[in-house]
């Protein structure tokens, strides 16, 4: 229903986004196992083109503030795995291409085989996007083996599986957090394996003998848990520093204010979307500056001389209606979450003072419609 919004939100053509780049470089410990293996790459909302092997140009959607990525690989030989990843593009990554890998590792990583993954461990203090992969990769399958012998034969977990559960542990939580890959099965699972490994205190001191070791635990689960907000904060902010012009003077302000608001409509959407994975109260804050800055864009929207109103009036109308209606809901569970603190919060505030100069506005504009059909 808010998709509607969009009649609102854009009031202009949406200009044309610059072109970006990406690399990917297929990784494995040997060459010969990439002798048949190929790199595909999809988006869901933008077109890519092949500027040599494994390089693409995209243009991405000015309306969305994310796009998602599809990478994959095909060939592996056997005893390998082919590689797949889900990542998301935000609108405001750099002008350098976008650097990624696409490793493929053995499909079971023992004890024995673990050399490569603690010969690159370290490229996982880098921070860089492809690093992350690499080890994540090898980390988490050399895990995932780890786990298959923990549960098949049984045996108890050990320092060495916690050490695994780490590093795979750490460098998921910073793809997801930093760079907007969205997490696989395999990387919830081994989440749940480190919660339920400490909640265990005889279980956390064998698996994690060091205290330190329990701390980063610790750490790493909890910045995982909390990707979904951490990545929509960071695109909120990121919106929220777009240019925002009331009454445009040029057609490049009117571009920069149809720009802001659609991606702030964008926004709305996966909001919602990200509540159904229940962390709503987490959300809330975030979302209620993202509303802030919708009622701004809804307010811009319906201001017009009332002798001229643009020929889609009703629908500017209807669509910032319903966002109030939003707001309303929203600003009552916010205040609820909030308590007694309610009436203190800085977010809280703003919003509802956003939500009373809509309505007004909405009043305002109707009676002067009215007015005029009579």
């Amino acid at each position: 229903m808010l998709r509607s919004l969009i009649i609102l939100l854009v009031l202009a053509q949406l200009p044309v986004a610059l072109a970006g780049d990406i690399d990917i470089a297929l990784d494995a410990d040997s060459a010969a196992t990439l002798v048949n293996v190929t790199v595909d790459i999809a988006a869901n909302d933008m077109p890519l083109t092949s500027t040599g092997r494994n390089s693409f140009t995209f243009d991405p959607e000015p309306g969305l503030v994310a796009e998602r990525l599809s990478v994959t690989t095909d060939g592996a030989p056997a005893g390998f795995s082919d590689f797949d990843l889900q990542i998301d593009i935000p609108f405001f990554v750099e002008d350098d291409p976008i650097e990624l890998a696409a490793p493929v590792v053995l499909t079971s990583l023992p004890l024995g085989k673990l050399a490569s993954v603690w010969a690159i461990q370290h490229l996982a203090f880098t921070n860089r996007l492809s690093s992350l992969l690499r080890v994540n990769a090898r980390s988490g399958r050399g895990f995932m083996t780890a786990l298959r012998f923990i549960r098949d034969i049984p045996r108890p977990a050990n320092a060495e599986d916690g050490k695994l559960a780490l590093l795979f542990a750490r460098t998921s939580a910073a793809l997801a957090t930093e760079h907007f890959v969205q997490p696989d099965p395999d990387m919830e699972e081994a989440i749940a394996f480190i919660e339920s490994t400490l909640d265990d205190p005889d279980a956390a001191a064998r698996v994690f003998p060091r205290s330190r070791d329990r701390a980063e635990a610790t750490a790493a689960v909890a910045l995982f848990k909390q990707f979904r907000a951490i990545q929509l904060k960071k695109l909120v902010d990121a919106a929220d520093e777009l240019p925002r012009t009331a009454v445009p003077d040029t057609a490049a302000d009117l571009d920069a204010a149809a720009q802001r608001c659609a991606r702030i409509d964008d926004l709305t959407g996966r909001f919602r979307a990200a509540r159904a994975t229940g962390d709503a109260t987490t959300l809330l804050p975030i979302e209620m500056r993202n509303l802030e800055n919708a009622a701004i864009c809804a307010n811009d929207a319906i201001k017009w001389p009332t002798e001229a109103p643009p020929t889609d009036a009703r629908n500017r109308l209807n669509a910032a209606r319903t966002l109030v209606g939003l707001l309303d809901d929203r600003l009552e569970e916010f205040a609820d979450s909030l308590g007694l603190a309610a009436g203190e919060n800085a977010t809280l505030r703003r919003a509802n003072s956003r939500r009373i100069e809509l309505g007004n506005q909405i009043d305002f504009v109707t009676a002067a419609m009215q007015g005029s059909a009579h």
